[in-house]
């Protein structure tokens, strides 16, 4: 579907993914000393929510031109996908059906 729409994607490796969501943990996740997996979101220091049905389409202002990576609950899929812009993301976004994903960059500047 990607190169249909023309959307420059990339998978990202396992091992790619484990370290940068080691990462994203350190800076954005509360440490769960019961070792209970649990969805990244349930376990956040701090978070904001919208409640708008059409609120992905705002990742587009938000990423930019900037290459971002997508990433998922490591009990759901291990590997991501690096996109090249905000645009990328939220067309590749409008040709699916709900699902829950994580948005950063390479450093972990931000988490969506």
């Amino acid at each position: 579907m990607a190169n249909s729409l023309n959307i420059g994607i990339q998978e990202v490796s396992i091992q790619e993914m484990k370290t940068l969501i080691d990462l994203v943990k350190s800076k954005y996740s509360i440490d769960k000393p019961d070792n209970k997996v649990t969805p990244l979101w349930e376990n956040l220091k701090e978070s904001f929510g919208v409640t708008n049905k059409d609120a992905w389409r705002l990742i587009r202002d938000f990423i930019g031109e900037a290459v971002s990576v997508m990433f998922f609950n490591q009990s759901d899929e291990k590997i991501g996908f690096v996109f090249r812009n905000g645009n990328d993301v939220v067309c590749l976004l409008s040709e699916t059906y709900g699902f829950e994903f994580y948005l950063t960059n390479r450093d972990a500047e931000y988490l969506i």
